[in-house]
């Protein structure tokens, strides 16, 4: 289908003109367009992995916005933790 308005395109129809012959809305034709982009732009190609064992943690991992991790922390230190940055 893509490939189908990309020709349209290129032979001067736009693509609001492709959307409606086609009887689909047009951000529904370009939503279309970049997933089909997306798609081609991942790489098949086989990469180097490393498997090594992921060590264990003690105490608790909380996890927060923005990417923050903790981890290690018992319970009461998690407490003292929270009230400070509540205060």
């Amino acid at each position: 289908m893509v490939a189908a308005v990309e020709e349209a395109h290129a032979q001067g129809a736009s693509y609001r003109e492709v959307a409606a012959t086609l009887g689909v809305k047009f951000h529904t034709l370009m939503s279309w367009r970049g997933q089909e982009q997306q798609r081609r732009s991942r790489s098949s190609a086989l990469v180097p992995v490393r498997v090594a064992a992921t060590p264990v943690a003690r105490g608790l991992i909380v996890h927060g916005p923005r990417g923050l991790r903790v981890e290690g922390m018992s319970l009461d230190e998690l407490a003292v933790l929270i009230a400070r940055l509540s205060s």
